[in-house]
């Protein structure tokens, strides 16, 4: 079913940051083509989720920056693209796994002047509502990414 579906990114839109936002750690990255298959984005786990575990999310993302990968990621605009698709769409082709999207990670102050942390959006099914939903993720909730958890990337 999901063979066949494209999915267009629309990059004059704004990226919806968490409030609180200083800054966007990879300004530097190029961004996406206008249109992708969905049955070309590449799915990526960590060795330790491969293997069925657990794993940090920011050892995820240091692993992510270590492999050279990151320059592939998806970013905010991406999820926000699949996240207009039918959920039905959505689960044939990443079923009830949650997309990571690294290229769009931010430090956020959390405690005005005194503590900033990493968030990472993040693209998932929200069992409650039954909708696709994007949340932003903070690296120091010691959130463990599980198998279901995958870093998403552009075609080759």
């Amino acid at each position: 079913m999901a063979q066949g579906v494209t999915i267009c990114v629309d990059y004059s839109s704004p990226v919806t940051y968490p409030d609180g936002t200083k800054r966007k750690l990879h300004q530097n990255l190029r961004r996406g083509v206008w249109g992708y298959r969905l049955a070309e984005m590449r799915q990526w786990l960590h060795p330790t989720q491969v293997a069925g575990g657990p794993i940090c999310i920011d050892q995820l993302y240091q692993d992510v920056k270590r492999q050279g990968i990151l320059h592939t990621c998806v970013g905010w605009r991406e999820l926000e693209a699949i996240r207009q698709l039918d959920l039905e769409v959505y689960r044939a082709h990443f079923g009830d796994k949650t997309l990571l999207a690294w290229r769009d990670a931010v430090e956020v102050e959390v405690v005005k002047g005194r503590c900033v942390d990493t968030w990472v959006p993040c693209l998932s099914v929200d069992e409650v509502n039954g909708q696709l939903a994007i949340e932003w993720v903070s690296f120091a909730t010691e959130i463990h990414c599980d198998p279901d958890d995958v870093t998403l990337l552009y075609p080759e």
